[in-house]
């Protein structure tokens, strides 16, 4: 039986190349949904923080749907230099991912006042905390959600990790 690896990278790669995209257009949405208030220059210099973390991650949704989209083209039209640019870019984006999980894991786990810090951001924005609220969360027990949240990221991220 002849096992068709070439539909099952067009499938993939198009399948890449669209929740690039949806998530590109999902982060950059949020981003202009929160609210900030600043209340002084510490509190601006955060929030420049945090925007330039919204815009590297849209940053490297663009850039993973376009490599998914060249690597689509180039599974389609048969042309050898498209396939080898995706595959380098999904080598790159597998050792990321991986070092991304282990930086992640080591400063959510060692640095006491990041919960603490997550957790106040998160109260100054109302509307996100209202709809949150639906599932349980609260200012009382951010912490212990915050904590869940990490471990089911880097589950996630392992998951990911292993399938690629």
């Amino acid at each position: 039986m002849r096992i068709p690896y070439r539909s099952i990278s067009l499938a993939a790669s198009l399948g890449g190349a669209l929740l690039n995209v949806g998530l590109a257009v999902k982060v950059l949405a949020s981003s202009r949904s929160l609210r900030w208030d600043l209340d002084s220059e510490a509190d601006a210099l955060r929030v420049d923080a945090v925007k330039l973390v919204w815009g590297l991650l849209a940053l490297y949704f663009a850039a993973a749907a376009t490599a998914s989209t060249i690597g689509f083209v180039g599974i389609a039209r048969n042309k050898l230099s498209y396939v080898r640019f995706f595959r380098d870019y999904s080598i790159a984006d597998f050792m990321f991912m991986l070092v991304s999980a282990v930086g992640v894991s080591y400063a959510s786990f060692s640095s006491v006042t990041l919960k603490s810090e997550v957790c106040e951001e998160l109260g100054r924005q109302p509307e996100l905390m209202r709809d949150m609220a639906e599932s349980g969360l609260n200012l009382e027990n951010c912490e212990y959600w915050f904590e869940r949240a990490v471990v089911a990221v880097l589950g996630i991220i392992l998951v990911f990790v292993v399938v690629r």
